[in-house]
C-alpha cells in the first residue's frame, strides 16, 4: 500500500524526491534489474553457505569461518 502511494505521489509531483521517470530508459531499467538480481545472489550465497555448511555438512563455527574466509 505504501509503495503504491509513493509511486503515485512521485509520478504526479512536479519536483519528485526520486524521479521514477528515469526507468523509461530501457538500458537503465535492465541495468537496475540485473544489479538487483546480482545483489540477491550475493547476499543469498553469503547467508545460505554458512547455514548449509553447519546443518547439512556438520561443520563447526570455526570450520565454517575458515571455509568462507578461503572463498572470499
Amino acid at each position: 500500500m505504501t509503495g503504491a502511494v509513493f509511486v503515485r505521489r512521485t509520478l504526479r509531483s512536479s519536483w519528485p524526491l526520486v524521479d521514477l521517470r528515469t526507468f523509461r530508459d530501457r538500458n537503465f531499467t535492465v541495468g537496475c534489474v540485473l544489479s538487483f538480481v546480482l545483489g540477491i545472489g550475493l547476499f543469498g550465497s553469503v547467508y545460505l553457505m554458512p547455514v548449509f555448511l553447519v546443518y547439512v555438512r556438520g561443520h563447526s563455527a570455526f570450520e565454517v569461518g575458515m571455509i568462507i574466509g578461503h572463498l572470499i
